[in-house]
């Protein structure tokens, strides 16, 4: 039964290409008329208009920017001029506060003497930070050393209870048993 239809399988291919072959034979060519098309020219005085219009419009866009450059660059100086003037109008001030003595301030002795050497105060402040923070870490291994014994010794009970307790029931087990065999 397979066998009848691959035969009407293979009896429609081959009609259907007789029919493509036929339809490839009559091949139709559509021609397009093709229209000729002007060539577009251009006097001299048409290009001339056109590039005298194009640096026009440039030339309105670089005065356009040169304009505000130079708006930029007054308003600039004009704030420069009103800074300098503002710094010359600054004078000593009314508490009697002179330059040398703010000077006398920040140029204070920043050491300090610790036995026979001078040392800085804030090399001093850093040092005693340092050996607070060694102290602090030295504290915290031991504790966490402390806590690792402590937890050792509690599994140490916890496994010994465990083993007196299995020993003690295997007992009383051996103790039932040694009974049940005496009553007999």
């Amino acid at each position: 039964m397979s066998n009848v239809s691959n035969e009407a399988l293979w009896g429609k291919l081959s009609e259907m290409d007789e029919k493509l072959d036929k339809i490839s034979k009559k091949e139709v060519s559509i021609e397009i008329p093709q229209v000729p098309q002007p060539i577009p020219t251009v006097s001299k005085q048409e290009i001339k208009a056109i590039a005298d219009e194009s640096i026009k419009i440039l030339g309105k866009n670089v005065d356009s920017h040169f304009a505000a450059n130079f708006k930029n660059i007054e308003r600039l100086n004009n704030n420069v001029l009103k800074t300098k003037e503002t710094v010359e109008a600054i004078k000593i001030p009314e508490n009697n506060i002179t330059l040398e003595a703010i000077q006398s301030i920040l140029s204070k002795d920043k050491t300090m003497k610790l036995g026979f050497s001078r040392i800085r105060k804030t090399t001093f402040i850093i040092g005693v930070l340092i050996v607070f923070l060694f102290m602090m870490i030295t504290f915290s291994m031991k504790q966490h050393a402390d806590y690792a014994i402590l937890q050792n010794r509690y599994t140490w009970q916890s496994v010994t209870m465990y083993k007196l307790q299995t020993e003690n029931d295997s007992l009383k087990a051996n103790r039932t048993t040694i009974n049940k065999t005496k009553k007999k």
